[in-house]
């Protein structure tokens, strides 16, 4: 059994303590590697599992928005675990989606550890499917990925987790020369989540595309970390957050532009939109933009509101009521990223579990 009590998503520009927005926190065990299963393997795809010290990783190491401490605790964990990493090696134009989904009977106090190396002028797009689980289920999931030169990698999460889970989602990307990485990712379910990803675009004109949609409801943590690293000259990043806080959850978002001396002609934006269903609600939202460096344009924000009693009215002069039209609105957060998910089943499984929780 190894324990784990640690600070988690830290933000890399520590502000007053007195906030509680610094990091998060988590205090639980991992006694396994994650049950997984991967399909859809195409020519140019390959997959295998390894030990973390003959995996890509043990040599080329890629940080995620856990945080370095963390991190590395996390490695030496996997350590102790046979076969504990799953590699996935691209070469080529993937055409269709490979796909991971979890084994729910499996999932207590679990480990998932995956690493992406996609060869230059490659593509692929990578789904990853989270759903059940037992109560009371500890599960970090990590995704590190090695973006080189002209590559392209979409990745895709959903988290559709049951209730009293805590569910740790970490991705991490190094991207090269005119390397483009999207991240999609959606949190429904678990009853804390501590999410988010950082990207180092290290190489000339590397770009990256995160979205993100939450929500967060009845006593519930959502805790997202997301840091845009621009090392590389005239790099770009795009980071587009939307979520509904609702009953009397808590919600936290830490979103960074980091550009350090050297990334020269470099742009990134970000900017998150939330909705608050709820007086009792607890929400903290800190954009920040690091810069030592002059020639580089940042741009980030964040925009909370509630629901109008105009907005209702409208609705309900139109034979709309009240219940109908808050969930309305929380479904519109997601429903602006399922579009992106090129998988049908999904999105009507997305749309099913909506229905039955909102």
């Amino acid at each position: 059994m190894n324990k784990i009590n640690a600070d988690i998503n830290r933000f890399p520009s520590i502000t007053w303590h007195s906030l509680h927005i610094n990091h998060g926190h988590i205090d639980g065990y991992i006694d396994s590697s994650a049950n997984i299963d991967v399909s859809n393997i195409q020519e140019g795809v390959s997959y295998s599992k390894k030990s973390f010290v003959d995996s890509f990783l043990s040599e080329s190491p890629i940080p995620t928005q856990l945080g370095a401490e963390l991190d590395s605790e996390l490695d030496s964990i996997s350590k102790t675990f046979e076969n504990s990493v799953n590699e996935f090696i691209i070469q080529g134009n993937i055409e269709e989606p490979i796909y991971i989904t979890y084994n729910p009977l499996s999932q207590v106090h679990s480990i998932a550890d995956y690493v992406i190396n996609c060869k230059e002028n490659s593509s692929a797009t990578f789904i990853f499917d989270f759903r059940g689980a037992k109560e009371e289920s500890f599960i970090v999931n990590r995704i590190r990925l090695y973006a080189a030169s002209y590559s392209k990698v979409h990745i895709i999460s959903v988290n559709m987790l049951n209730e009293d889970v805590c569910f740790c989602n970490g991705i991490g990307s190094l991207c090269q020369e005119k390397a483009n990485v999207e991240v999609t990712s959606i949190e429904l379910g678990a009853k804390k989540v501590f999410s988010g990803c950082k990207h180092s675009m290290c190489g000339l004109e590397a770009a990256t595309n995160t979205r993100f949609a939450y929500i967060a409801r009845k006593e519930n943590e959502v805790d997202i970390n997301y840091v845009a690293r621009h090392i590389g000259k005239e790099t770009q990043s795009l980071g587009s957050f939307s979520g509904v806080v609702m009953d009397k959850a808590k919600k936290t978002w830490r979103g960074t532009l980091d550009f350090p001396k050297g990334c020269i002609d470099s742009k990134g934006d970000e900017q998150e939109n939330i909705l608050l269903l709820s007086k009792d609600v607890l929400n903290k939202s800190m954009p920040v933009i690091l810069c030592d460096e002059e020639a580089v344009d940042g741009r980030h924000g964040a925009s909370i509101g509630r629901l109008s009693p105009d907005v209702l009215l409208y609705l309900q002069s139109r034979g709309i009521d009240e219940q109908t039209a808050r969930s309305m609105m929380i479904k519109s957060c997601v429903n602006a990223l399922v579009h992106f998910i090129p998988n049908e089943n999904l999105k009507q499984d997305i749309q099913s579990y909506m229905e039955g929780v909102f």
